[in-house]
């Protein structure tokens, strides 16, 4: 969590009046929250009321820019993402089990596309902007 991590829809976030609410509620709202401030997600009111900004709508000239509650904790700025806006994580690598031949390489396949989507394009565009 102190490095950032995903949200699931039903986590429970505490508001500046120490009350708690879940992230769906939230994002439910859609912008009516857009940049609130809030306690930070780890140490909560204790550590300070305005720790954490909620984003919900992109930065200008960032269109695709998806939710995030951004925290400053410490010093640190941390990036909170919301799972509902993640793509769904890549199924486990398990070695093709005998039987219906074409169904296992479709299905391997599938698992291919995902580790592709998740990591290498990501790692490419990165490598891009650092040769740019």
């Amino acid at each position: 969590m102190m490095q950032g991590a995903t949200l699931a829809d039903d986590h429970l976030l505490q508001m500046k009046g120490g009350e708690w609410v879940s992230v769906a509620a939230l994002l439910d709202a859609g912008e009516m929250h857009d940049r609130l401030s809030m306690p930070d997600p780890i140490e909560g009111i204790e550590y300070g009321r305005d720790k954490a900004t909620l984003m919900i709508k992109p930065r200008p000239n960032y269109p695709r820019e998806k939710p995030r509650l951004i925290s400053h904790a410490h010093g640190v700025t941390t990036v909170y993402k919301f799972a509902r806006y993640e793509p769904a994580p890549a199924p486990p690598f398990y070695p093709t089990p005998q039987g219906d031949r074409a169904a296992n390489i479709a299905a391997h396949g599938d698992a291919v596309r995902c580790f592709m989507r998740a990591h290498i394009v990501p790692l490419r565009a990165s490598n891009a902007v650092q040769a740019h």
